[in-house]
């Protein structure tokens, strides 16, 4: 079995079926498995006894020893760095001990690649990210407990995987079907991005045509079409009068025919359309 399939099937035997894991839940596993874990600061004494005690420059490692003529695991890790760190490092060890790794001819450098990846598959399996279409690193850290620094590397490994129609990452997907909102979640999200960007450009087309609409259109008094070209309310040398839009003269501001009257049209001296209205 290829490194994912190993990842999905230990996920399953675990019952692991959210993305939330813990160090509770890893101690869990590793006391179901009879794999003894422990950090550095509360193991030092076994460091000591058994000349492991450079090891503690690692975040994490993997010791084999015996025990009443048995093989034993000893998962050791260092717990002054954050918990998510604590959490990839110990399935990057767990994934060694799965893979096999103490006994294979792998170089140093594939096994350790190949940890990665079962760390990554187990804290946030590809299948799931390919079906949630989520292949940048904030998006990735958002949903999974996997360090920013390694996820670069996670991507181009899984980009050219095949799409998730195989047995397992069938399975994967339905265990974690409550993440499938988020796909939901997702598109009404967008959507609704999408939908307020139509009405807001919807809305300033229709500002924008109603007044260029009404620069064209004349404003009509007493069958006299007067533009709005020909009321100029900017030049200040100028007489202003008024009208109605139902009279026939034109009044001074001051006149006290119009002075309570509502909605005037104030013309300039200059302009022609006087010579219809009488003073």
């Amino acid at each position: 079995m290829e490194v994912r399939e190993l990842a999905y099937n230990f996920i399953l035997e675990n019952r692991i079926n959210n993305l939330n894991i813990d160090l509770k839940l890893l101690k869990d596993i590793c006391k179901i498995n009879k794999w003894k874990i422990g950090s550095y600061s509360k193991n030092r004494n076994f460091l000591e006894t058994t000349n492991l005690i450079d090891k503690i420059t690692l975040l994490a490692f993997t010791c084999f020893y015996k025990n009443d003529n048995k093989e034993k695991v000893f998962i050791m890790y260092n717990d002054k760095i954050e918990e998510d760190e604590i959490i990839f490092n110990i399935l990057h060890e767990i994934g060694h001990i799965i893979l096999k790794h103490n006994t294979c001819d792998l170089s140093n450098f594939e096994k350790e690649r190949e940890a990665d990846l079962f760390a990554c598959e187990v804290l946030a399996p590809s299948c799931l990210l390919k079906y949630l279409n989520l292949n940048k690193i904030d998006a990735i850290t958002n949903i999974s407990k996997i360090p920013p620094k390694y996820i670069k590397n996670y991507i181009d490994a899984y980009k050219n995987y095949k799409p998730y129609d195989d047995y397992f990452s069938k399975i994967i997907i339905k265990t974690f079907k409550h993440l499938k909102e988020y796909r939901l979640l997702k598109f009404f999200k967008y959507k609704k991005i999408f939908i307020s960007l139509f009405f807001l450009i919807t809305f300033f087309i229709n500002i924008n045509y109603t007044n260029s609409y009404s620069k064209n259109i004349p404003i009509v008094y007493n069958n006299i079409p007067i533009t709005n070209n020909n009321i100029k309310y900017t030049n200040h040398n100028l007489q202003s009068f008024f009208i109605t839009r139902t009279g026939k003269k034109y009044h001074k501001e001051n006149c006290k025919y119009i002075i309570h009257k509502e909605n005037l049209i104030e013309i300039k001296s200059n302009n022609p359309i006087l010579n219809n209205y009488e003073p």
